[in-house]
């Protein structure tokens, strides 16, 4: 799991690790949402929210780099035809 604070954090990993990572969130992101569904302890639900949110974050900017790198790959591609 990485905590990535700015974009160019992404070029350093690999594919696999950016798509481990994004499995990751996406969990996390799950198991937050889930607990503010439970709780009743306002102090948490807050916490809670403010996670979802900060993972929405790195699911969204690994999705990115994820999908700028396909399309990176399709233009080397069809370049070389």
């Amino acid at each position: 799991m990485i905590i990535l604070e700015r974009d160019d954090e992404l070029e350093n990993l690999d594919d696999e690790e950016l798509m481990s990572d994004l499995h990751y969130w996406k969990l996390e992101l799950e198991k937050m949402r889930l607990l503010v569904e439970r709780e009743i302890n306002d102090y948490r639900v807050e916490l809670a929210k403010k996670e979802i949110e900060f993972i929405e974050r790195q699911i969204e900017r690994i999705s990115n780099e994820l999908e700028r790198r396909r399309r990176e790959r399709e233009a080397e591609e069809s370049e070389g035809e």
